[in-house]
């Protein structure tokens, strides 16, 4: 469970009893496995629910992560699968920054050739 694949430095999956007890180590080595109840949204949906599913919620140590849970009914267990908000969507914010400057660039561009074009056409123009 400790393998973070694809899951950046903040990512982790983790597994949860049927009671919510923690059955699998954490990144975060302030929780110990026989100690920690992890009642998170996610936990509850697939505890609780039966649910399978994905949402943004508060983490086991209260940080906003994107979440994905499903309920394992062979084993009775929930298998969580979490990363830190601000990583997750990096990629997307740094995409939308680089368009939105693009987008700002062209349209200071265009506003510059309008009005080089029409200075032009009325410079010329007989008073």
């Amino acid at each position: 469970m400790m393998e973070r694949a694809g899951l950046g430095n903040t990512g982790e999956t983790y597994l949860v009893g049927s009671n919510h007890r923690l059955l699998t180590e954490l990144l975060d080595k302030n929780y110990d496995i026989p100690d920690t109840y992890v009642m998170t949204q996610g936990s509850e949906a697939a505890i609780d629910e039966h649910e399978n599913g994905s949402s943004t919620y508060a983490n086991y140590s209260g940080k906003t992560v994107i979440g994905v849970y499903r309920w394992l009914p062979d084993l009775q267990v929930a298998i969580l699968a979490e990363q830190q908000k601000g990583e997750a969507l990096h990629s997307t914010t740094l995409a939308l920054e680089i368009v939105g400057l693009a987008a700002l660039v062209a349209v200071i561009l265009a506003i510059w050739a309008a009005r080089s074009i029409t200075h032009g056409i009325t410079r010329r123009l007989p008073s």
